[in-house]
């Protein structure tokens, strides 16, 4: 017994979805740069805000990427599983998934639409999306988990060929 490939397959494409939606929302946000670095130089708090929204989209961009990634290498090379390091990396990926969404969510709920800001407001979105796809991430890495445990054990208790 292996791992399901369609498990870790459609966690690469819901990851793969998530870094498309990040990178999208990236040049919208970079529209705004010069204004929000002009008004960080007079505020603290608008620094602030810089700052957050550079870090928080950038922990989604990663995440959602290291997400695809490992998520391709788990459908492409693991055939038989072996080694309790196939086990944590899942449940390591799934953990940072529901991390960066949380911490995602606490800057972005509370950041409204402003009219006539159309590329800001849809980079907010772009994000929101981002933020929403993190927890099927997670779900399909404890997936990954479970059946990468499932397939060691199965393998273990198989009399040999």
């Amino acid at each position: 017994m292996s791992v399901q490939p369609w498990i870790t397959a459609v966690t690469a494409l819901l990851s793969a979805y998530a870094t498309a939606v990040s990178i999208a929302s990236i040049p919208k946000l970079q529209k705004y740069e010069d204004k929000a670095k002009k008004a960080a130089e007079w505020s603290e708090m608008a620094d602030k805000r810089l700052w957050d929204t550079r870090y928080t989209v950038g922990a989604g961009f990663v995440t959602a990427s290291a997400s695809s990634l490992s998520a391709l290498y788990f459908t492409v090379f693991v055939t038989r599983p072996s080694g309790m390091f196939l086990v944590g990396w899942p449940i390591l990926m799934a953990s940072a998934a529901i991390y960066v969404q949380r911490y995602m969510r606490s800057f972005w709920d509370s950041k409204a639409k402003i009219p006539l800001l159309d590329d800001y407001n849809e980079a907010i979105s772009d994000t929101k999306t981002v933020i929403d796809t993190m927890p099927w991430i997670s779900i399909g890495w404890v997936a990954v988990a479970l059946s990468t445990f499932g397939a060691m054990f199965s393998a273990e208790a198989s009399p040999p060929h």
